[in-house]
Parts: C-alpha cells; structure tokens; sequence
C-alpha cells in the first residue's frame, strides 16, 4: 500500500466562453457570444463632425483597471454623456477583438448621460485578463478587465491498493467484489481493481473533478474511473464535495497483467 499527497491549486470548472447579461437600463437580453482572453486590436471608428447643433456621445468612468473574482457578476462598460447641444440617439456596442457582443440604442437630451454597462456571470471566465472596447458613433474607449480566481487550495492524502480478490483489500470493499450481476461494480474479467483511498488534509474537495478527470496510469494507457465508486459508503460521485477531515473511494479497473503506475487528475488541476 502506498501513500501520497498532492495539492489541488485552486480547482474549478470553467470555460473561457462570456455569458453576457445584457445593458443596465432595462434593455433586452443580449445573445451569447464567446470570446478569447488575448486582446485584439478594434476597428477604428470614422472621425465624427462635431458641428453646432449636434448629439456628441462621449464615454467616460469606464470599468477599465477593475478586479473580479469568478464567483462575482462582472459589470463591463462606461458612462455615455451627451455633450453636444441637440437631443440624439445611437446605438453603443460593446467589442472584443473587433467582434460585436452586445449593443443598446440610447436617446440622450444635451448633458443627459446613460450607465452604458454590460454584466455576465465571471464563471464563464478562465482566470486572466479580458480586453473590451465601448463604442459609439462618436468616440470609442477600451478597457482591460481582470478576473481572478479565489479559491482555496485543496491538500489531499491517498492510499493506493492493487488486488483482484477480497481479501487483498479493506473488508469495506466487499459489496463491490461480488455485486448482482445487473450492477455497475461488476469487476471485468481479466481486469483487476485500482483503490484509492482519499483523506482532504486542507480546504474542500469538489467530487466532481475526481469523476470526471481523475485517471490511473499504466505503462500502456490511462484508464478512467469506474462508476462503480458512487456504490461504495463513502464513494466517489458525481455531485457534492468532501470536506477537510472527510475520506472518499475511487475504483478503477485495468488489465491484470499490467503494471500500476500512479494516480493523477489532469495536469490543470495539479
């Protein structure tokens, strides 16, 4: 029986898509749209003629240099300010990388501002810096927004043991050795069953990542975990966490005459 300890930095699951919430002011919804977090350059906009008699949309107080984390509703844009001298309507669009995520159509009487602001939920974000650009037909202002990620570490100590038959492992297993027939814990013939035995030394241990992307090595190819875990008292499931102090079981089946390498979860989560 071997025993080992890692530490999981700061898990969590998420994509780099944005999931805006659309404008403040009561305007629809704006569709979905993914971007990447490496800023791009925006397409400049046309020189406006500011003659007498005019609508001049300005932008100003933008978001830029503003800090989340991914478990706040992140607010991207600025303030538009009519500083010309006639009533008018534009339509402000918010940018990243030269593409249209969402837009609004404001009407402003002279000096009359709008909270041109767009929210989406930060977990649709990877931990990173987000280039935006606000545009109206009159000006443009872009800003640069920084999620980050603060979750806690996750220390976790685990045990690993090899065996085909019962009595090589914890009497604890049986009702996996020798399961109905209809079940999903059903050893394969020719295979043998990878225990490990996890204890969270620190923080708390979403059970998720350990079914979905956790694998053991053998010296010819990984092998994913086997849903027989969520059968076990203290199995391995697809939903919930374990706290600190709190133990967890993850079954895996590999071939009997390979040879057990290690335990890992993918190398983001490491």
């Amino acid at each position: 029986m071997t025993k080992r300890r890692i530490v999981l930095l700061g898990i969590s699951s998420v994509g780099s898509g944005i999931a805006l919430a659309g404008c403040s002011g009561g305007n629809p919804e704006s569709e979905n749209e993914d971007i990447s977090n490496d800023g791009g350059s925006e397409t400049e906009q046309g020189e406006s003629d500011n003659s007498d008699g005019q609508a001049i949309f300005e932008i100003t107080d933008t978001t830029d240099g503003t800090e989340y984390s991914v478990e706040d509703e992140t607010v991207v844009g600025g303030t538009v300010v009519n500083t010309g001298s006639s009533e008018g309507s534009q339509t402000v669009e918010l940018r990243s990388r030269g593409e249209s995520l969402s837009e609004v159509e404001i009407q402003l009487e002279p000096d009359e501002s709008y909270p041109a602001k767009f929210t989406y939920d930060s977990n649709s974000l990877e931990e990173g810096e987000y280039e935006f650009t606000l545009v109206t037909e009159d000006d443009q202002e872009s800003m640069i927004i920084t999620v980050i990620d603060n979750s806690p570490d996750v220390r976790i100590e685990y045990e690993t043991t090899v065996g085909k038959e019962p009595e090589q492992l914890s009497s604890d297993f049986r009702g996996v050795w020798n399961p109905p027939d209809n079940s999903e814990g059903k050893r394969e013939e020719g295979y043998k069953w990878v225990v490990i035995e996890i204890t969270v030394l620190e923080g708390e241990l979403d059970m998720e990542d350990i079914w979905f992307r956790s694998r053991v090595e053998t010296e010819e190819r990984f092998y994913e975990l086997d849903h027989a875990s969520d059968e076990l008292t203290d199995g391995i499931q697809s939903r919930g966490s374990i706290k600190q102090g709190g133990n967890g079981i993850a079954l895996y089946q590999i071939p009997e005459n390979s040879e057990f390498v290690r335990w890992n979860l993918e190398e983001t989560n490491q």
